[in-house]
């Protein structure tokens, strides 16, 4: 029985350019591993063993343990978007002033005004001072 390829290990999950700039970090790792010592020189090159198999082989083992995929596999997939109708207020014509019928008007009671107090006005006569005259 043959096992499904789509589903094994070796599948292709990098796209041309993420295997571009695995190839060149690989090198780079290398070149820099090769000029120091030590504990870290052993890393960079692990590090860069690790760039240039994914680099050729155009698997990434952490990819496929996150389900990431970078690829391009067959046709573009169009995306679906949603589309919402934009938010409009509808067109509200202002109201225009009742007026009120003149049976309503005066069937409401009036309120009762106090009537105003007459007050007779007095002509106010002049007052001139008499002169005196200096005798």
């Amino acid at each position: 029985m043959m096992p499904n390829k789509s589903k094994t290990m070796l599948a292709k999950n990098e796209s041309q350019m993420d295997r571009a700039i695995r190839l060149v970090i690989g090198l780079v790792l290398l070149a820099v591993g090769y000029s120091v010592g030590g504990w870290l020189q052993i890393v960079l090159y692990i590090l860069a063993i690790y760039a240039l198999i994914t680099a050729a082989a155009g698997t990434c083992w952490i990819y496929n343990m996150l389900g990431m995929n970078t690829a391009k596999t067959g046709e573009a997939k169009p995306v679906e978007t949603k589309t919402e109708e934009p938010h409009t207020m509808p067109a509200v014509e202002p109201e225009a002033p009742e007026e009120m019928p003149e049976e309503t008007a005066s069937t409401e009671p009036e309120a009762e005004m106090p009537a105003e107090e007459e007050t007779p006005e007095v002509a106010e006569e002049p007052t001139e001072e008499p002169k005196e005259e200096n005798k």
